[in-house]
C-alpha cells in the first residue's frame, strides 16, 4: 500500500478537533493535530488506518523538519506508511483530548499528568 500524502480528518475527527482548538489552548489548528498525534502515541495507542478522510493538512506543513515521522517510526518500527498512522494517530489523540477536555481538565499541563490514558 502507499502511504498519503495529505493528512486528512473524517468528520468524527473534524468535529473533535474543532472541540480541542476552541479551547484557546493552541496557536492553530496544525499545533493542536500535532499535540493529538504525540497525545496518542504517549497513550499507546495502536498503529491503525482511519477511513472516510477529507485532506485537512499537507503533510509538508504539518511535520516540516520529518521530526513527527522520525518519532512515528521510532515508536511503529515496522510501519512504512507513516502518513497513514500519523492520519490514525491524529483521530486517536483528538478523541481522546476531547473526553479529557469534556471531563473537565483546565488544559495541556493537566492532559499530560496523572490522568494519562494508558
Amino acid at each position: 500500500m502507499n502511504d498519503k500524502v495529505d493528512i486528512g480528518l473524517n468528520g468524527t475527527g473534524r468535529e473533535d478537533l474543532q472541540r480541542v482548538t476552541d479551547t484557546g489552548w493552541f496557536a492553530d489548528d496544525q499545533d493542536a493535530g500535532r499535540f493529538c498525534v504525540a497525545y496518542a502515541i504517549r497513550a499507546g495507542v495502536q498503529a491503525g488506518e482511519t477511513a472516510g478522510t477529507r485532506t485537512t493538512w499537507a503533510s509538508g506543513n504539518f511535520d516540516p523538519a520529518g521530526e513527527i515521522r522520525q518519532l512515528v517510526q521510532v515508536f511503529y518500527p515496522d510501519c512504512d506508511t507513516p502518513v497513514r498512522l500519523i492520519e490514525h494517530l491524529a483521530h486517536e489523540g483528538l478523541r481522546l483530548v476531547r473526553s479529557r477536555i469534556e471531563a473537565g481538565v483546565d488544559g495541556p499541563e493537566e492532559l499530560l499528568g496523572a490522568g494519562m490514558p494508558k
